[in-house]
């Protein structure tokens, strides 16, 4: 039986250099959210960066206290992903609501011509029982 998928755990930078261009058929990842407390100075510092090819790095700490998780990851991330993607490769690629945002505009830095599609916040759900109160 041939292998349907494989599954890589690792630092995401370090993995992606290892795999050949344009060889992966779609990449699923719920990377960090980047849910530190975003001031509009860390904002404009994070997009000039971005825009002058840079990574940022911010001295924060993001859910739980993670530093990992304090900020989306930037487009040095996501022009890797596009390259070991295959002509017409999908990426399905979760954000915070509150940093969707960042996360489209680190995609679209990378080169992601087809821009942010499909971008849909998650509702609570709610189950009725009879006789239960929501």
């Amino acid at each position: 039986m041939s292998e349907l998928f494989t599954i890589h755990r690792g630092d995401c930078l370090d993995i992606l250099r290892t795999v050949p261009d344009s060889s992966v058929d779609s990449v699923v990842t719920d990377p960090p959210y980047g849910l530190s407390d975003h001031k509009p100075a860390d904002v404009v510092a994070c997009l000039t960066a971005w825009l002058a090819g840079e990574e940022y790095r911010p001295n924060k700490k993001g859910f739980m206290g993670r530093a990992w998780d304090s900020w989306v990851p930037g487009p040095e991330v996501w022009r890797e992903v596009f390259r070991v993607l295959k002509p017409g490769g999908h990426v399905v690629a979760f954000a915070g609501s509150r940093t969707h945002d960042l996360m489209s505009m680190a995609l679209r830095l990378a080169g992601d011509s087809a821009g942010w599609r499909g971008a849909r916040p998650f509702r609570r759900l709610r189950i009725h029982r009879q006789g239960c109160r929501p």
